[in-house]
């Protein structure tokens, strides 16, 4: 779940003014905004989709009873449609790449926090928090990918995307898995969490920043 981008040269990156871009649907990932898109939606779809899985045999093993478990697990998904709600309001006064960038990071330090905390009450806020993180940025990664692409390319991003979203949740699942079976529940936190991390380096830029700015 490195970035993307690592994998393509600056010199094949191709402008989003070029209005026609040949090729097949995965010429458009040397589109740089596009890379990015696709590498949030995939960073966040891990982060959702390894805490619904994972998190429950986490607290099975710290003890905690499986009614509990459901109800954290339910705030999590609730605070995600919550979100969603204030998105609009949230988006006047942070940019776009700012929210982005604060989800992810705040998402990682939240998995990693998961395996020190066996109080209830302080791992529903932890699902909260994660909650609110995983659902912002779902919808705008969808935003970034349609504002990369031509207008006539737009379908075959969004099915690009989809795509790699469908890998990641094949990937995801396999692999840590078998960390689990070398590290335990724990260390799949602090793997995914590092990993979820990652997701804000890229080559030239530090948490989508462009150097040299603020």
């Amino acid at each position: 779940m490195l970035p993307l981008s690592l994998f393509f040269s600056r010199k094949k990156s191709i402008s989003i003014q070029e209005k026609r871009i040949e090729g097949n649907a995965f010429q458009l990932l040397h589109i740089p905004d596009l890379r990015k898109a696709v590498l949030v939606s995939s960073v966040v779809l891990l982060a959702r989709d390894t805490y619904i899985a994972f998190f429950p045999l986490l607290a099975a093993e710290n003890g905690l009873p499986t009614s509990s478990i459901g109800v954290i697990i339910a705030i999590n998904a609730g605070a995600g449609m919550i979100i969603r709600g204030i998105l609009p309001w949230v988006s006047q006064y942070l940019k776009r790449d700012v929210i982005i960038t604060i989800s992810i990071l705040v998402s990682g330090a939240m998995y990693m926090m998961n395996p020190l905390s066996q109080h209830v009450l302080w791992l529903c806020i932890l699902s909260i928090i994660l909650g609110f993180c995983t659902g912002i940025s779902q919808p705008l990664s969808i935003f970034a990918t349609m504002i990369a692409l031509p207008k006539e390319r737009v379908a075959e991003g969004l099915g690009l995307r989809l795509t790699f979203n469908k890998l990641t949740q094949v990937v995801g699942p396999l692999s840590l898995g078998a960390v689990s079976s070398t590290v335990g529940m724990p260390g799949v936190f602090y793997v995914c969490g590092g990993i979820i991390l990652m997701g804000s380096i890229h080559p030239d830029k530090f948490l989508f920043y462009k150097k040299g700015k603020t």
